[in-house]
């Protein structure tokens, strides 16, 4: 939809816009308003020159808007907006209504997160009774970037009037309101006389000595060649002394090796690290280079069980290790080897629950195997309270090998105890050749277990239900526990 070379006079009435867009559901595609002219009329009602609601792409150039009595612009962008591009216009007096109620803006936008290009320059900003900001902005992203440069700003300077109030350009990110210095925001240099030419637009090169033209800014690039991970940088320009930060974003298996930041004559300049990726350094007086180098992480370096000789790297059970290791459910028989095919105990399993529970405040085991300075008897004690585990009338084994049928089982109680979802829909148990040896106790828990993807046929169509654990087997089944049921 297109808006040109119109003139829009006497605009009257509260609320009512030359043009007002706003489909809800449906907002237009694509909106070009280009040299037209507003002007509100002479009983300072609430009116104003734009309102609406875009998807795709917003362009309002070379427009005129004066005598507005309430917003000269109002926009809000939908899902899909992409480009805005509000540039060369001349707002001349807004808020001019006259209703005693402090409100009014050159600009009140909104919803903008998900536009790549947020290109507000090159305009003139005169008002005479300015009650509130020049320009609002609110749901912008953190980390998205808005130019404002190359515009008159009412004869302040712009580096001091980011924030709340009269006078000023409030910008709102992730409901915070941004006071002081906006490291997103390219202000960039600006005009100190309020008639701009249209030459001067395009051709106006700002004094670098603190005159009347404001102050230089600079570029910010980054080196196009950085493989492995992405540099992207905010402002992309910037005067001296501004700060400019830096965002690193290594690709999944890599991590950032070098950074560095040159200026034209490629001397280096220091870099503060901020954490999370986020570099910051302060502007020089000239143009700036950033280049960025990602390695490969060494998986040595990460693995938690590169410590373990008897854990091969390619095994089907090392990411299970490296979980219940890195999480705290397990740990190794010696520093150096971690046995993942010798079979678990009963009292190793109380502790893994008892760990993946926090280890809360357990009473005293009543069993007559576990002694009280045992270093299992706070687990057992507090699985068996919670009654998750059970023991053989006055005795627990907690020495015994665990059998997949008890580990079902007590996995089944815990899952019952802490609220999670028991009834996973499946042909359970049904099927296997010696479904038939299942203990009563453990058959619904084991046609839970194999619903849930927890427990799987051992071969030749068994399950194989009086078998022990193997250490490994329990990992894999702790990890999937963790991750697919405790959520």
């Amino acid at each position: 939809m297109v808006f040109r070379d119109n003139e829009f006079r006497n605009i009257t009435g509260d609320n009512i816009y030359a043009i007002h867009i706003n489909n809800g559901d449906s907002p237009i595609s694509g909106l070009t308003i280009t040299q037209n002219q507003f002007s509100g009329a002479q009983d300072s009602t609430k009116n104003g020159g734009v309102y609406a609601t875009v998807c795709g792409t917003a362009t309002i150039t070379n427009n005129i808007f004066a005598n507005m009595g309430f917003n000269g612009i109002t926009l809000s962008g939908s899902d899909g907006i992409k480009t805005v591009v509000i540039s060369d216009n001349k707002f001349d007096q807004w808020a001019t209504h006259g209703t005693g109620e402090k409100d009014g803006r050159a600009m009140r936008l909104s919803n903008l997160s998900d536009a790549t290009t947020l290109d507000i320059t090159k305009n003139s900003f005169i008002c005479d009774t300015m009650q509130e900001e020049i320009i609002k902005v609110t749901e912008l992203g953190a980390e998205q970037d808005i130019d404002l440069s190359y515009c008159y700003w009412n004869g302040l300077n712009p580096d001091e009037i980011i924030g709340e109030g009269q006078g000023k350009i409030l910008l709102v990110r992730d409901d915070t309101t941004e006071e002081g210095t906006n490291e997103n925001t390219q202000l960039g240099p600006y005009y100190t006389a309020p008639t701009m030419r249209p030459e001067d637009l395009n051709t106006y090169v700002p004094s670098s000595s603190g005159g009347g033209g404001g102050s230089s800014s600079y570029s910010v690039s980054v080196d196009k060649n950085i493989d492995n991970g992405s540099v992207t940088v905010s402002p992309k320009s910037a005067s001296s002394g501004r700060t400019v930060t830096i965002t690193v974003k290594a690709d999944e298996g890599y991590e950032l090796d070098e950074l560095t930041v040159t200026d034209k004559n490629g001397n280096e300049i220091e870099l503060t690290d901020k954490g999370d990726g986020k570099y910051t350094f302060k502007m020089p007086r000239s143009k700036v280079t950033i280049e960025a180098s990602f390695v490969e992480i060494d998986h040595q370096d990460t693995c938690p069980a590169a410590g373990f000789r008897d854990v091969d790297e390619d095994a089907w059970y090392h990411e299970a290790v490296d979980y219940a290791l890195d999480n705290g459910l397990m740990s190794g028989v010696s520093d150096r080897e971690f046995a993942p095919g010798s079979t678990l105990t009963r009292a190793m399993v109380a502790q893994m629950l008892y760990s993946l529970e926090g280890k809360p405040a357990a009473g005293s085991a009543d069993f007559a195997d576990v002694a009280e300075d045992a270093w299992y008897a706070d687990a057992i004690s507090w699985a068996a309270g919670e009654g998750i585990v059970s023991g053989y009338g006055d005795t627990f084994g907690p020495n015994d090998p665990i059998t997949r049928e008890q580990l079902a089982a007590i996995l089944y109680r815990y899952a019952q105890n802490e609220g999670y979802k028991t009834s996973q829909s499946g042909k359970g148990t049904e099927g296997y050749l010696d479904a038939s040896s299942i203990s009563s106790y453990a058959v619904k828990a084991m046609d839970w277990a194999v619903n849930a993807g927890l427990l799987s046929g051992k071969g030749n169509n068994t399950l194989a239900p009086t078998a022990g654990a193997t250490r490994a087997e329990v990992a894999q089944i702790f990890m999937n526990f963790c991750e697919n049921i405790a959520k």
